[in-house]
Order: C-alpha cells, then sequence, then structure tokens
C-alpha cells in the first residue's frame, strides 16, 4: 500500500510529543526519531563512531549524553560532525519501519526535520509553534535544565519564528500553534486530519 508519510515538527518544547500522542490515540501509526535515537545509543558501533570522533564520551558501553551535550551545543562544527554521524542512521531506521506499514496514513515525529533536510522524504509536514518563554519553561521543567542550556541548543536549531513566512507559502506545511489549551491544541490537529481525509468522530478514513 502507497501511503502517505506525514512528519510531525517543531522546535525544542514546542509540543510535538503532545501531537504525537493524540494521533496515536486516533489509532493512526507514528513513529519516533528519538526512540530510534534510544535504540542507536546502545548500539557497540554506533558508540564506537561517536567515541572515535568525540573522544571520552562513552563509557563501558554507554553514550555519556551530559558530556557530549557540552561538547556539541558550544561548538557548532561538533554538532554537524554529531549530525553527520547520527542522522543517516535515524533517517534510515525510520523509513524502514514507515514502508513496513500498511495505512493509509503514517506519521513520524522528526525534531531536526529541515536541519537535516528530510523534509524532501515526506508528502505532508505538521509544524507545531509555540512561543518561546512557555517553551523554555516547558523544557525546564521537563528536562530539569538550566535556561541558558536550552537558548544554547535553541540558537543550534531551525529558526521556526524567523521562517515562519516561507512555511506559510509551502503547499506541503500545516502550521498548528500550541499557544493555549491541549483542547485548542487537538482541534486544530483534528483540523488537519480533516483537510486530509480522516474523520475524527469515527477514527477512520473518509470514503
Amino acid at each position: 500500500m502507497q501511503n502517505i508519510k506525514i512528519a510531525v515538527t517543531g522546535g525544542i518544547g514546542s509540543g510535538k510529543s503532545t501531537v504525537a500522542e493524540f494521533l496515536r490515540s486516533k489509532g493512526l501509526p507514528v513513529f519516533s526519531c528519538d526512540q530510534i535515537y534510544h535504540k542507536l545509543i546502545k548500539q557497540k558501533d554506533y558508540l564506537a563512531a561517536i567515541e572515535a570522533r568525540f573522544p571520552n564520551t562513552t563509557k563501558d558501553g554507554k553514550l555519556l549524553k551530559e558530556k557530549l551535550s557540552q561538547i556539541v551545543f558550544t561548538d557548532k562544527d561538533a554538532l554537524e560532525a554529531l549530525n553527520s554521524i547520527t542522522h543517516p542512521l535515524i533517517i534510515k531506521e525510520l523509513e524502514k519501519e514507515m514502508e513496513e506499514v500498511q495505512a493509509p496514513f503514517v506519521f513520524a515525529e522528526v525534531p531536526l526535520l529541515f536541519e537535516g533536510k528530510f523534509d524532501s522524504r515526506f508528502d505532508r509536514i505538521l509544524v507545531v509553534l509555540r512561543e518561546k518563554h512557555s517553551r523554555i519553561h516547558a523544557i525546564m521543567k521537563r528536562d530539569r535544565l538550566k535556561e541558558t542550556c536550552i537558548i544554547a541548543r535553541m540558537n543550534n536549531q531551525f529558526d521556526y519564528d524567523r521562517n515562519k513566512e516561507a512555511l506559510t507559502k509551502n503547499r506541503k506545511v500545516f502550521l498548528i500553534n500550541n499557544n493555549d489549551s491541549q483542547e485548542a491544541l487537538e482541534k486544530e490537529v483534528s483540523n488537519f486530519l480533516k483537510s486530509i481525509g480522516f474523520d475524527c468522530e469515527t477514527n477512520s478514513v473518509k470514503q
């Protein structure tokens, strides 16, 4: 079955996972790059590649995430090197998993969609937008990171606010604002699903 591949993306703390959970609640298949990454960092070959490029960032078969983060989020070249190792492996596994699904619509939560230039691999793109201060507060609460660390990560990501006009003109892109209630967010996602022929009342594709 030829399915429609839809990416869910947005900046850190925008609410991508919340949207993904709502989609799953409607019985829709949703894959996660983060979940693939968590599997990847347990693989010996990957850890060896990371250790070769970033010495002393692995120990006893485990990735020292905090140490690696301190390196890559303060050095753009280091971040690009990490992404060049990691992104191709993640997208390869993601596409494999999505191809195996027999469903008219297949979703994938892809945090670094535009940074990795993966947008061309998808038929539709759901972009979750949220005000910066709300994103910072959400990440501080979720990950217990310092504000300076969060801002450093944001500065290394695609700037959705600056590129909003260009995104609006992209016919593949559907913008979702997450600056209100959970109910309002779900309504916006439901409107998108309706636009592609999915009935949220019956959780089925319209005939």
